[in-house]
């Protein structure tokens, strides 16, 4: 494996832990305002999502990671791509011949 697209592997294996990380605490903090509203007294959803609401940074940290989770995957596509195009490209052999002629002796 090319150390091109094992860099890029990299990429995507960190990107997706930081999504799933970033997911769970989401998931978390929203499983913990339900345990503090019942169903039924649920704030407004605005008022949860007001700027600079510790949900609301969740909501964003989540959706900045799946951005880069998105691009680190179209990079390794990309590498891949350029590496099967550098191996799919003909190989031109060129043969030179050289013609020495012997000096005339005297």
């Amino acid at each position: 494996m090319q150390r091109e697209l094992a860099a890029y592997q990299r990429l995507l294996i960190v990107a997706c832990r930081r999504y799933l990380e970033a997911d769970h605490a989401l998931a978390s903090k929203l499983n913990d305002m339900r345990a503090v509203f019942p169903p039924e007294r649920i704030p407004y959803r605005g008022t949860i999502g007001a700027p600079g609401s510790p949900v609301r940074r969740l909501y964003e940290d989540r959706d900045r990671a799946l951005l880069r989770l998105h691009s680190a995957r179209e990079k390794l596509d990309a590498a891949r791509a350029r590496i099967c195009q550098r191996q799919a490209r003909p190989t031109k052999i060129l043969l030179l011949t050289a013609r020495f002629d012997q000096p005339a002796s005297k």
